[in-house]
């Protein structure tokens, strides 16, 4: 039996340094280091076996193969439903398409697109009809979906198979490329992926995010001191509940995305006074984030939704 553990971001978290564990059953036990960084540990048996890993390694093991695809399972049957619910006739809006991009790409970047839609919302009535209608929507999904692709064109190139690997040997097929040992790649995933991509939408979504909180206020405020029509109160309402839903999907995502990057940082550092068990742990647990934020949108549009209930009940 053979167990392939990664100890470092790989495919779902994208900018660290894959350090691999391999883990092989039968022919007694021992533990070594290869030439290029990996650890092999050999042990007679699954007990024995398991107790060579550290509670690190374990715990990265049960977040990627344990509690990752049951997030994902649980996440792509809320997804489904999300973007049945945004479909039918009396929820289609250019709110709606965006939040079905999200129940299927859920890309980041469109909680940006989110806030933008959210703003317009207090925009005139006029500004509302150019620029929130499905045609722009389906542009700006478009836009997004192929500048996330052009942006990640260096990842293509990070990896590449080992074909000099000794026949029978217990070394991964798949390492590092001479680019991602190299400072073009450390220079990419800094600048571009942790500065560029995530620290900079982080923070800006942030700002946008209390200034949308401050705008709701102003405006419920306005609505309790002056009176008005039930029909245009009745429209406001149902404006800030979508507004507020979409305050919570984001808020979300910036919890969860910032404790991960930050998780992030001192695992690919490793500064010197930090005990590395306990970050290696904690990035076991954050690195989740990801998938749990593309999982769980549909639970948070039925708790904060009262119309998202409505249409999905009936």
């Amino acid at each position: 039996m053979e167990v392939i553990l990664s100890t470092t971001p790989g495919i779902l978290f994208p900018g660290g340094n894959p350090e691999m564990t391999t883990l092989k059953g039968g022919g007694g036990a021992h533990a070594g280091h290869s030439e290029n960084g990996h650890v092999h540990v050999e042990a007679s048996n699954d007990h024995d076996m398991a107790a060579m890993l550290t509670m690190a390694e374990r715990m990265h093991w049960g977040a990627s193969v344990v509690v990752g695809p049951i997030f994902v399972f649980l996440g792509l049957i809320g997804n489904i439903f999300a973007i049945i619910v945004w479909n039918r006739r009396g929820m289609r809006s250019s709110t709606g398409r965006y939040l079905t991009a999200l129940a299927i790409a859920d890309s980041g970047v469109l909680i940006w697109f989110f806030l933008v839609d959210s703003l317009k919302m207090f925009a005139p009535e006029v500004a509302q009809s150019i620029f929130c209608n499905e045609k722009r929507a389906n542009v700006g999904i478009f836009i997004i979906l192929a500048t996330c692709f052009i942006i990640n064109l260096p990842h293509f190139w990070s990896y590449q198979a080992d074909f000099d690997r000794p026949a029978g040997s217990n070394t991964s097929a798949i390492v590092m490329s001479e680019f991602q040992k190299g400072e073009g790649a450390i220079n990419y995933e800094f600048w571009v992926h942790c500065i560029f991509l995530v620290l900079l939408p982080w923070f800006t979504i942030f700002i946008l995010n209390l200034l949308i909180i401050g705008k709701i206020s102003r405006t419920n405020k306005k609505m309790i001191d002056k009176k008005t029509a039930e029909s245009a109160d009745k429209s406001r309402r149902s404006e800030n509940q979508i507004t507020r839903l979409l305050l919570i999907v984001t808020f979300t995502f910036l919890f969860l995305i910032g404790f991960q990057c930050i998780t992030q940082c001192f695992f690919m550092l490793m500064p010197d006074g930090f005990d590395k068990n306990i970050i290696s742990e904690a990035f076991a647990a954050a690195k989740l984030g990801i998938i749990v934020n593309s999982s769980i949108n549909f639970l948070l549009y039925c708790m904060s939704g009262r119309r998202f209930r409505q249409e999905f009940s009936s």
